[in-house]
């Protein structure tokens, strides 16, 4: 498996002092269980020689997160190792161990020896090695400033607690000067309290340092828009990181901070042009720039160098690890500092901490198309704006719309209809009027007939005929008896006797339907005078 470039995951938060940390100067009973027979404390440093050769912390470690150490590497046999176990008694071996994962230069190779499978990289150089091993709760990684990252799918880190043994497995001769440790250091949410057999056996030899919270903390998980404005055109997320990528590329703070004193971040430093940056400026529009600039200052890498661009001068100093970093940039009213965990301090004379309110800038400035990775970072000071409530996304949003409905507003309109509006009123027709005229009214029926029926109201004890005219008429009407008519009331006055009749005689015929012809029937004269005279006599009874 080829070394990953860079480091892929992301490091548990390391702004906390490190649990445990020996600089090898004597054997410390307070951190090991016991001095490995091969081990051999002198000027200042660990120097192991032999076959097997390891000593172990005096209890394990909870939530084991990253072990940072020094190492000198004098000959191709010093097999420097460093192993993480959930087993108290364990003893070295190259092979696979369920329970254990390896971290060691065998013979010219750099390994990761995990459980079930292993991956490494050359690494021969004879010389000092800066290294970092991380342990996640599904992977480990094991860094160094020389030889890159090694990566390793791993379950490990998932156990509550774990061991940490350090020394060799050399086949030197006993009189050579062996593997030799300068320093180690250890994360962790604390020792275990409790040994092989149980027993309570550490003890702290000081109090522990009160830190300050943070403000503001980032972990990169996604775009935060309650902590920055927006986005920059080269940022992208993933597996809780951000990657940068191009020319002054950056994210500005959503606000300025007042009274900023510091800013802590974790970096992952995979080529030499990973040029990350971290600036503080005055000016809400400021770019990133390697010369000094008024109002502002940077801390971060420019090729192999570590540097900070003060207001009037700037500092650097070598720093080409592409490994993992923790910074923390500091301010006061006279001057500035950028510390990070590998290549020390730098400091500037520099008033820009007394500075009302600054802005914070993050990214990166890469002239190959590299990507700087940053893990976290946090700030110190007074945020000038709520950053518990997010701010406006530059993305588009989609607003709720009302939903449609069909109920009217709060002044409905009428539906189209046939209905008039007002209260109804007959129609025109050619029924008669309570106003007598003197001659009929012809009425509509209900369906055109060549025959219209002429239907009279009988007086009191004597009916009157009903006229039928035909297409063949007769030459005399035929008297035929009829029931009573129904009468309309409201056509008729309220004192009026009920002898009008409803319908009105129809002397002619309506137009038939559509396409067909209108039959017009004759009548006979005497026909037509009888008519008359019984009309007469009704217009008299009204």
């Amino acid at each position: 498996m080829p070394p990953a470039p860079k480091p892929t995951v992301t490091p548990a938060p390391s702004f906390r002092p490190a649990t445990l940390i020996d600089d090898f100067s004597a054997f410390d009973s307070s951190i090991w269980l016991s001095q490995c027979s091969g081990c051999v404390y002198a000027d200042g440093v660990l120097k192991v020689d032999g076959i097997s050769q390891l000593q172990r912390t005096i209890s394990s470690v909870d939530a084991l997160s990253r072990i940072v150490a020094t190492l000198v590497k004098n000959d191709i046999r010093d097999d420097h190792g460093i192993v993480v176990s959930r087993h108290p008694t364990y003893t070295w071996s190259w092979s696979y161990t369920n329970g254990a994962v390896k971290f060691v230069w065998e013979g010219d190779t750099k390994a990761i020896i995990g459980q079930t499978e292993t991956t490494d990289v050359s690494c021969s150089a004879e010389r000092t090695y800066n290294l970092e091993i991380n342990v996640y709760g599904y992977s480990v990684a094991f860094a160094d400033d020389v030889c890159g990252t090694l990566t390793l799918s791993e379950t490990l880190g998932a156990e509550s607690s774990l061991y940490v043994y350090v020394g060799a497995s050399n086949g030197r001769n006993p009189t050579a000067n062996g593997a030799e440790w300068d320093a180690v250091a250890i994360w962790g949410d604390g020792l275990s309290g409790r040994s092989d057999d149980g027993e309570m056996t550490f003890v702290p030899t000081s109090a522990p340092t009160t830190y300050e919270p943070a403000a503001v903390t980032d972990l990169f998980n996604g775009f935060e828009s309650s902590l920055w404005l927006a986005p920059c055109s080269g940022c992208s997320y993933n597996s809780g990181a951000l990657y940068v990528t191009g020319n002054k590329q950056a994210i500005r703070s959503r606000g300025s901070f007042s009274a900023l004193s510091k800013l802590s971040g974790s970096l992952g430093k995979g080529e030499t042009y990973d040029n990350h940056a971290l600036a503080v400026s005055t000016s809400p529009a400021y770019s990133f720039d390697w010369q000094p600039t008024t109002g502002s200052v940077l801390f971060g890498w420019l090729g192999s160098t570590k540097q900070i661009v003060g207001q009037f001068q700037s500092t650097s100093s070598v720093c080409s690890f592409t490994t993992t970093y923790v910074i923390h940039a500091r301010f006061s009213s006279t001057a500035v500092t950028f510390t990070d965990d590998k290549c020390g301090s730098l400091t500037l004379s520099d008033a820009i901490g007394s500075e009302p309110s600054l802005y914070v800038y993050l990214g990166a400035d890469n002239d190959a198309p590299n990507e700087a990775l940053w893990l976290d970072w946090s700030a110190w000071g007074t945020p000038a704006w709520d950053y518990s409530t997010p701010g406006p996304s530059t993305s588009p949003t989609m607003l709720p719309q009302p939903l449609p409905t069909t109920l009217p507003s709060a002044v409905p309109a009428p539906k189209p209809s046939s209905l008039p509006s007002s209260i109804p009123r007959p129609s025109p027709s050619l029924q008669p009027t309570p106003i007598p005229v003197p001659v009929p009214t012809v009425l509509p029926k209900p369906a055109p007939s060549p025959q219209p029926t002429a239907t009279f109201a009988p007086t009191e004890g004597t009916p009157h005929p009903t006229v039928l005219p035909s297409e063949t008429p007769s030459p005399k009407p035929t008297p035929r008896p009829t029931q009573a008519p129904t009468l309309n009331p409201s056509l008729l006055p309220s004192a009026a006797p009920s002898l009008m009749p409803l319908p009105a005689p129809s002397l002619l015929p309506l137009p038939a339907p559509t396409g067909a012809p209108t039959p017009v029937p004759s009548f006979p004269r005497h026909e037509v005078a009888a008519f008359c005279i019984y009309s007469s006599l009704i217009f008299i009874l009204i």
